[in-house]
């Protein structure tokens, strides 16, 4: 049986079912194993993110009443993304049926680390019904600094693994980034987080997602690490590759 560590959100309670560790690691960011999942996950560094921010007002501008709370999840694989260990999210409820909703987790470094000329590689396994997945940082002072890509037609393609690099002291227009965004004054000198968050339908019809929350709107990420770019990064998108220039 595999392994799966989960956090789940039950009437408005969080209960984490593992004990949590006051280790916070160093800006030496890397998620592959899930061995290195897990110790983040009983680190408290992997997190809900629970309030809107001026980065999700500006990729979903007027939907602030459309963020929930998610239950999280590290896995050592999902049936998608066979032996591949990585942080589930699944989020919504029935209510939600037909309607655009949207959440995210955080990776919580604990040390203000400096990302200046840092270059981060992740992938993600976006669902069909996922519309937009996004990164951001989060500094100390809670400014923020975030790009987001369009899921689907014109974007990037769904039902398969997304895999990307792009440099964190970099503006509009990262790994194929669809908006950008940066509040005035964020200071990647002083990072305290980094954000994933996805816009995605609840449809009755698709299947609940692997993680065992019964919910229908999901999202798996993995291969979350720093990195040195290259001037012609690779960025794989199952198995169609495009070239984006830092």
């Amino acid at each position: 049986m595999k392994r799966v560590i989960a956090f789940v959100a039950v009437s408005g309670v969080s209960l984490l079912l593992l004990s949590v560790g006051a280790v916070f690691s160093s800006s030496d960011l890397h998620l592959v194993t899930y061995q290195e999942f897990l110790a983040a996950w009983n680190a408290g560094q992997i997190q809900r993110v629970t309030s809107w921010n001026n980065g999700f007002e500006s990729h979903y501008p007027g939907m602030s009443n459309q963020l929930r709370v998610p239950n999280l999840a590290v896995k050592e694989e999902i049936p998608q993304c066979p032996g591949e260990a990585g942080v589930g999210m699944a989020w919504g409820s029935t209510s939600d049926s037909g309607q655009e909703i949207i959440a995210a987790w955080q990776y919580e470094f604990g040390l203000d680390p400096d990302l200046t000329g840092k270059c981060i590689h992740l992938c993600v396994f976006p669902p069909c019904f996922i519309n937009t997945i996004s990164l951001g940082m989060k500094d100390v002072n809670g400014k923020i600094k975030s790009w987001d890509w369009t899921v689907g037609a014109g974007g990037v393609p769904c039902s398969t693994q997304v895999c990307f690099t792009l440099g964190l002291s970099g503006g509009a227009g990262q790994a194929g980034a669809t908006s950008f965004y940066q509040d005035p004054g964020f200071d990647i000198h002083n990072v305290v987080s980094l954000i994933f968050d996805e816009n995605g339908v609840w449809v009755d019809s698709v299947l609940v997602d692997p993680f065992g929350f019964n919910q229908r709107v999901w999202n798996y990420w993995k291969d979350i690490y720093f990195t040195e770019m290259t001037p012609a990064e690779p960025s794989t998108w199952g198995k169609i590759k495009s070239f984006f220039i830092r």
